[in-house]
């Protein structure tokens, strides 16, 4: 038999049988949780160990620094690999750095065309202004279809040098002085006197 109470209980219920007791006010029942997909545990799994990873020391040793380049190559080949699922903000920081390098290589590869057009400066000149490779700067220009100067036409102070003094050799041609002589004028050797002879197609005079 109910005692007074429990019969209490039995009538609220059953007068409210919407009304939960204060015992299931704040407990909703089981809910089925979904199974997540292969892409999605695999995802979490590498997120989790990219966060490990970003709390280990500083490798000291020798073996701790070659596990350390081990797992920089595998990252990266899990990076390069489309088979490797991926955590979704790798995904998008790789997005954003081929977006990045592309418009680098646009802006470079605009550069080079310019710089080509003008006709002034050699390959070695283009690389040095744009702080690239060489190599890099003759694949632009087999993509472009553009050419650089090989060597550059701008004379170096050593070619005007040469120049101004081998018109000196040529005035002393004509006069019968030796090669020994003219050298000696000039502050050079008899050896440089004879090459700007020899370059420059001079007569001389005299055969010393």
């Amino acid at each position: 038999m109910l005692n007074h109470g429990e019969l209490k209980s039995v009538r609220t219920i059953a007068n409210h049988p919407e009304a939960p007791d204060q015992g299931q006010q704040d407990y909703d029942g089981p809910t089925e949780c979904a199974e997540p997909t292969e892409l999605e545990a695999a995802t979490r799994r590498a997120a989790s160990i990219a966060g490990a990873a970003r709390t280990l020391p500083e490798p000291v040793t020798s073996a701790e620094r070659a596990e350390q380049r081990l797992g920089f190559a595998m990252m990266t080949e899990s990076f390069n690999n489309d088979r490797i699922p991926k955590p979704l903000h790798w995904i998008k920081a790789q997005g954003k750095a081929k977006e990045l390098r592309y418009k680098q290589v646009a802006r470079r590869r605009a550069k080079v065309k310019a710089y080509a057009e003008d006709g002034n400066l050699t390959v070695f000149e283009v690389a040095s202004i744009l702080d690239a490779a060489v190599t890099t700067i003759r694949t632009d220009m087999q993509v472009l279809r553009v050419k650089l100067l090989a060597v550059s036409q701008v004379p170096t102070p050593f070619q005007v040098q040469a120049a101004f003094r081998r018109t000196k050799v040529a005035a002393m041609a004509p006069t019968g002085m030796t090669k020994a002589e003219a050298a000696r004028q000039l502050g050079v050797s008899e050896a440089t006197v004879r090459r700007d002879i020899k370059i420059a197609g001079i007569d001389w005079m005299s055969d010393e």
